[in-house]
């Protein structure tokens, strides 16, 4: 990792992190807002972004930072694969995918896209369809499937049911076409995790009105929610 962005790992890490205290959170917060003030700053950071091979190479709170930047345009939208995977929260998963797909249209509030396709292999992004295939693989090894190749770190997990849920809560939570069109294809998709996906999706839509419901609801298979 090149200097700038080990400086930004080292100044957000305790910037962020309660335990060093607020006093030593202000000034460290204080201390960043200086090093980006560098005229020549945006222009390092983003050739610095295009360097970077690994998830480790950066802390959480350093990717998060890195993904509301500009210049995360230049990060490998490989690599924000393997981010998308290693990490599971479904917040943080929802920030590489608005970042991956910033060109992406973005719907309007509360709007629901539906389209005919329903099938992972049918989705034309092809980032998004690579993506869901790893976490329906990653989850699901009743077939004997095998996940993609994971980098030079590992980052792929073994395999974890929470990894679908998660991820169905990132796509939906993103906003954009191709996400929703992609949530509808892993709802669809039958695999050994889909019933408690199909459970989890119908425990978050009863917490909605019955107009919203009848709208996110046209995503999964079947009529409506389950009994």
């Amino acid at each position: 990792m090149s200097g700038l962005l080990r400086l930004a790992n080292e100044f957000l890490e305790r910037m962020m992190n309660p335990s060093y205290g607020p006093l030593l959170n202000d000034e460290y917060a204080m201390r960043l807002g200086e090093l980006l003030a560098d005229e020549h700053t945006s222009d390092q950071l983003a050739q610095e972004a295009t360097r970077l091979t690994r998830v480790d190479e950066l802390s959480a709170h350093t990717w998060l930072w890195l993904l509301g930047q500009p210049q995360a345009d230049a990060i490998d939208r490989g690599l924000l694969g393997y981010l998308c995977i290693e990490f599971e929260a479904a917040a943080f998963r929802a920030r590489v995918i608005d970042s991956a797909l910033r060109d992406n249209p973005r719907l309007e509030p509360g709007e629901v896209y539906v389209s005919g396709r329903q099938s992972i292999q049918e989705l034309e992004n092809v980032w998004l369809r690579d993506l869901v295939a790893t976490v329906v693989q990653l989850g699901d090894d009743s077939e004997g499937t095998q996940a993609p190749s994971s980098d030079s770190a590992g980052n792929f997990r073994g395999p974890d049911p929470y990894n679908a849920q998660s991820m169905l809560v990132a796509l939906l939570s993103v906003g954009r076409r191709d996400c929703h069109e992609a949530a509808a294809a892993l709802l669809h998709h039958e695999w050994a995790g889909q019933d408690a996906l199909l459970r989890s999706f119908d425990s978050r839509m009863t917490s909605m009105d019955e107009a919203s419901q009848t709208q996110w609801t046209r995503l999964r298979p079947g009529r409506g929610l389950q009994d």
